[in-house]
């Protein structure tokens, strides 16, 4: 049980203990009562506010990356996709869009994914290896 909880925990039992006394007619006893509560608010209360402001929530930040590389894998491509047109490809069982740069692709080829923008692949033929020229 956090402190919030156990603050409402008491809380609730003060004030059906509170409604018990004051049916009862014990008026001296009430405000005696009354009092005791009002400090174990105020305590709870500060309690509640001093270790709150030791919680730092982590900052959210958006990300767009996958959880796995795109870069590399072999996609299918399911439209016409060239230079000028881009299309849709699967990609790990999922639809993506894709671009080419300069191949051209008909439906049924298979594609390299060379590299991911946002939320497009740009798909070639080859798959260029780095510290080639």
């Amino acid at each position: 049980m956090d402190i919030v909880g156990l603050f409402f925990f008491i809380v609730f039992w003060a004030l059906l203990l509170i409604v018990f006394v004051i049916i009862s007619k014990g008026i001296a006893i009430s405000i005696l009562f009354m009092v005791f509560l009002s400090a174990i608010i105020l305590l709870m209360l500060y309690l509640l506010m001093r270790y709150s402001g030791k919680v730092t929530p982590e900052p959210i930040t958006p990300t767009h990356e996958h959880p796995l590389p795109l870069i590399g894998g072999v996609c299918e491509v399911l439209d016409e996709i060239s230079p000028m047109r881009s299309g849709w490809v699967r990609y790990r069982g999922e639809l993506w869009k894709a671009f080419s740069v300069r191949s051209t692709f008909k439906r049924g080829d298979i594609a390299y994914v060379i590299d991911a923008r946002d939320r497009f692949l740009i798909i070639e033929r080859e798959f260029p290896l780095r510290g080639k020229s």
